[in-house]
């Protein structure tokens, strides 16, 4: 089988499925707009990497693709009839989605990732329309929460299968630890304002200013735009010493950097927040975790059961839900563990693999692959009859 995935080779997500299906004998093309920050793919002999030249800096493909549009176009056509994919499959609706929705016919699998469905469709008619199109050209589509299918169910009445970006083997390998009387509360997550890393810094200022225990840590993994601005936000609420911002981390020392890690946080303020992967490793680790109702998360976590889910934008009561953890040491266990449980139960990454691969072997009993279908056939008045 040879597949073509379109999507951000700097996405870790990205690099999970091209790597997984590689390694599962599948020979993969990937298609991608932004400039690779290294090799990511070296012993892979059956991945072949196609960029566009005009690159995109890291993350940020929406300035090549508006600026270069039908360059791009011409050159990933080119890529489909030269790879001869048996099967094309677009991560992210909005931009590599209406590229394979308009240059490719048959299988062609769609997978939502968040802001594309949330927050796209919204912008204007026209966004929505090029959002259907994309949908109504696909015969699969993805999502990795049931929460986020649901909502692209008020666009198609297509089915959406649920499949995770489940954890990697190594998560459910650290040793389980027992709250002391040194506490590290942590999040993985990027330095952006949905995150809700603002009302982490407020909740643990809270937590501070109510108990007395001086060996209590914040510990904020990842990097972002607001940077400086939750800099100075921790120096205001006076808890710069206790707070340590780490930045990045390359994906394969995240699972040793939750070792560190008493009790995981996600208080995302934007229900666009449609699974949160860290969050799942963090149920596979065996964490007490406390996270926010946006969007997936409180579908991924069991309130009360599997961990603790508060209101967004509540530093309050996220600080309250902290203390409930740090004084009742019995609960912080009995919550991890049944995190870790649950995460082994649905989002281990090889069973994610495995429906992965009956979906493509489904769509390949039923649909064959026309290589010498072109860009010009496409015509954009039918963009506008999808609606």
């Amino acid at each position: 089988m040879r597949a073509l995935i379109l999507s951000d080779v700097n996405s870790i997500h990205t690099r999970k499925w091209v790597i997984a299906l590689a390694s599962n004998g599948i020979t993969i093309g990937l298609f991608s707009l932004t400039k690779p920050n290294k090799n990511y793919f070296i012993g892979f002999e059956n991945v072949q990497v196609f960029l566009f030249e005009q690159q995109a800096s890291s993350g940020y493909p929406e300035q090549a693709y508006k600026k270069h549009f039908f360059k791009i176009i011409k050159l990933l056509n080119r890529v489909i009839k030269d790879f001869k994919p048996n099967i094309v499959h677009a991560h992210y609706a909005s931009s590599y989605g209406l590229l394979g929705a308009m240059l490719v016919r048959k299988p062609f699998v769609l997978s939502v990732w968040g802001s594309d469905v949330y927050e796209f469709p919204k912008r204007s008619l026209f966004h929505q329309i090029l959002f259907r199109f994309s949908l109504m050209r696909a015969q699969a589509i993805t999502s990795t929460s049931h929460i986020m299918a649901k909502e692209v169910r008020r666009y198609t009445s297509k089915r959406v299968d649920v499949i995770p970006f489940g954890v990697e083997q190594s998560f459910f390998e650290i040793a389980e630890r027992k709250l002391g009387q040194n506490i590290t509360i942590g999040t993985i997550k990027s330095l952006e304002i949905k995150y809700g890393i603002h009302v982490l810094l407020e909740a643990f200022a809270l937590v501070k200013n109510r108990l007395d225990q001086p060996e209590l840590k914040l510990r904020i993994i990842g990097e972002g735009s607001q940077a400086d601005a939750l800099i100075l936000l921790a120096k205001k609420l006076n808890i710069c010493n206790d707070v340590e911002f780490v930045g990045t981390i390359a994906h394969e020392d995240l699972a040793i950097e939750l070792q560190n890690i008493d009790v995981f946080t996600a208080l995302s303020v934007d229900n666009s927040e449609s699974f949160g992967v860290s969050v799942v490793e963090a149920m596979a680790a065996g964490k007490p975790i406390v996270v926010s109702n946006a969007g997936g998360l409180k579908e991924v976590i069991e309130a009360n059961c599997s961990g603790l889910v508060v209101q967004m934008n509540d530093a309050n009561e996220a600080a309250n839900a902290l203390i409930k953890l740090i004084q009742n040491k019995h609960l912080a266990l009995k919550l991890g563990r049944a995190a870790h449980e649950r995460a082994l139960k649905k989002y281990q990454w090889k069973y994610n693999q495995d429906q992965m691969l009956a979906l493509y072997s489904s769509l390949l009993v039923d649909y064959s692959f026309d290589a010498e279908w072109h860009a010009e056939e496409f015509k954009i008045k039918d963009v506008f009859k999808a609606a």
